[in-house]
């Protein structure tokens, strides 16, 4: 998808993994209220300048929910941290951190209380939901970007998942 011109958004999202959007060089895209860009690990959506080396800008609100993409030649005006991403370069204002968990290890059976473990940025809270989309423990992480948490709800018996996720979430 191509963003032709300085465009002001009240909401922006992009969920469609391995797009790409082209921004037009030299504009500015204005966004309100939330800014969602979320890709997977496997196929992360890629943002662009239409001329390789220009600057486009992003100015958001600072209401983010950023993973799985791939920026360059950005300029944002407030701060944005994109989470398990791609920093391709000529960036600015651009925080690249990772987030997931570390322990316990993906497919192992940890009973239904586990300890939790995982990075993130340095300071940020973290909210960790069950496969049902539960909150099932939340923490802050230290200041070189590590946190543990005990599960403080049960978990179901079964198949379980549990995902990490930063700052404000909806339904916590």
């Amino acid at each position: 998808s191509i963003l032709s011109g300085s465009t002001t958004f009240n909401n922006f999202t992009c969920t469609t993994a391995g797009k790409q959007l082209t921004f037009t060089a030299g504009t500015t895209q204005t966004i309100l209220g939330i800014l969602t860009l979320t890709g997977t690990s496997a196929s992360k959506i890629k943002l662009r300048s239409s001329s390789s080396g220009s600057i486009y800008t992003i100015t958001d609100s600072g209401t983010e929910n950023v993973s799985f993409v791939d920026v360059q030649d950005s300029t944002a005006t407030n701060s944005i941290t994109a989470y398990n991403s791609t920093n391709s370069g000529n960036n600015t204002n651009w925080t690249f951190n990772s987030l997931s968990i570390t322990y316990p290890a993906s497919a192992k059976t940890i009973g239904q209380t586990p300890t939790v473990i995982g990075v993130s940025g340095a300071s940020e809270s973290v909210t960790i939901k069950d496969i049902s989309g539960n909150t099932v423990a939340t923490t802050t992480a230290d200041t070189n970007s590590n946190w543990r948490v005990a599960v403080s709800t049960s978990l179901a018996v079964g198949a379980n998942s549990l995902t990490p996720y930063v700052g404000t979430v909806a339904g916590s």
